[in-house]
């Protein structure tokens, strides 16, 4: 059954715990039903959105692993989006980039995606920062 989405955010199954504001893409797996799970996007990984949570998948009573999920704000929602920074410094208005792990980058590493443009400053890895998608 196809679905669509309103408010910019979607949620997602997930098979490993992601931290918030990581960016992810669709998984070559999905569940039972078909829907894609979503894992952190690499340098090179054109992603569907932003984590908006910490989600986390776990052990049930009985050994079997509890999968969980994960709010997504979607690439195409409109507005700005907040990345967690891969080291480095980022200046206002400096060029954001993919970088690894799901997090983004002020440098233009080999193979990496111009995601937009920094509103925020940071210095350090971790940092969260505020972006104008391009």
């Amino acid at each position: 059954m196809a679905d669509y989405v309103i408010n910019g955010e979607k949620s997602f199954p997930i098979a490993v715990s992601i931290g918030q504001y990581l960016r992810v893409k669709c998984a070559a797996a999905s569940t039972d039903q078909g829907v894609p799970l979503v894992t952190l996007a690499g340098v090179a990984d054109v992603t569907i959105g932003t984590t908006t949570r910490d989600a986390f998948v776990g052990t049930g009573p009985l050994g079997q692993t509890i999968n969980g999920s994960v709010s997504v704000r979607l690439a195409s929602a409109q507005g700005t989006m907040i990345g967690k920074l891969d080291g480095g410094d980022i200046a206002i208005m400096g060029p954001v980039y993919s970088a690894a792990s799901g997090k983004v980058s002020g440098t233009n590493a080999t193979n990496s995606i111009l995601l937009g443009y920094s509103l925020t400053t940071a210095t350090e890895d971790g940092d969260l920062i505020e972006y104008l998608p391009v």
